[in-house]
């Protein structure tokens, strides 16, 4: 579902000296693309760089502060590539290229749609000088916040699309079971609020295949919308959660994320 979303680290040992909580920001953004099982990449170049101007690091990554880049890096992939990238600074008969110091912009490959994790800003467009005579235009686009990122995967994401369900009912009909006396949960918001609940809601990929989570801050629970299969609607209906069954209907992995 996200398979062609990219995101790019941005291993910065400068902010990390200056900033304590930097990797614990950082693991909680790379973590948010890794529960998309979207692609991500890391420069190995830019990782030598920071684990040899880290004091408290060693090769093995033995320190705490080690195990969270390793956790930060677990299912990343490394790129050796150090391309020459520039940015293009547009002034008419002055315009010029500044190259691109910045070792994780300088693996970024060619695909349509790539994020680059990071706290330094940069241009949205760069150029990509394979040789004298190759050149290709290459757009990553920089995020530093959830909510930036967030918004940019429901951008470059196939639209989900919410569909009621006479099981779960809404906030106008009550829930209907298909087998008499069933338990089931009622969904307590209209169509449109779930529709608006489902454009922002998280994936869980290990314990329910592509199953959505958000919490309805309005109603003080989470919403599940489970996912129908692979249709072209990419259709998925909705149910809300009572906060005593969330250790059971909620993946931990969610709840983390949410933290409630």
């Amino acid at each position: 579902m996200y398979q062609d979303l990219h995101f790019y680290i941005d291993l910065d040992w400068e902010r990390y000296v200056e900033d304590n909580s930097y990797l614990l920001t950082l693991e909680k953004l790379v973590t948010f693309a890794y529960m998309h099982q979207a692609m991500v990449y890391y420069s190995v170049s830019q990782l030598n760089d920071f684990t040899s101007n880290c004091n408290d690091l060693d090769e093995n990554f033995t320190s705490s502060v080690g195990n969270q880049l390793e956790v930060i890096l677990q299912d990343a992939v490394s790129l050796k590539n150090q391309n020459h990238i520039f940015e293009i600074y547009f002034a008419q008969e002055k315009s010029r290229l500044i190259p691109i110091e910045n070792k994780s912009l300088a693996s970024i490959q060619g695909f349509d749609k790539q994020l680059l994790i990071s706290f330094s800003s940069c241009s949205n467009v760069l150029l990509w000088v394979k040789s004298s005579s190759e050149f290709e235009q290459v757009r990553v686009h920089p995020a530093s916040e959830i909510k930036a990122i967030q918004q940019w995967i429901t951008a470059n994401s196939i639209k989900k699309k919410y569909n009621f369900s006479k099981k779960h009912g809404n906030d106008k009909k009550k829930a209907d079971p298909p087998k008499p006396k069933e338990k089931v949960s009622q969904l307590k918001c209209s169509d449109a609020e779930a529709q608006q609940l489902l454009n922002m809601a998280i994936p869980n990929f290990e314990e329910k295949q592509g199953w959505q989570y958000n919490f309805d801050e309005i109603r003080g629970t989470y919403i599940v919308f489970p996912f129908e299969g692979k249709t072209p609607q990419n259709q998925f209906h909705a149910f809300h959660v009572e906060p005593k069954e969330w250790h059971i209907e909620i993946p931990k992995s969610i709840r983390k994320f949410f933290g409630k």
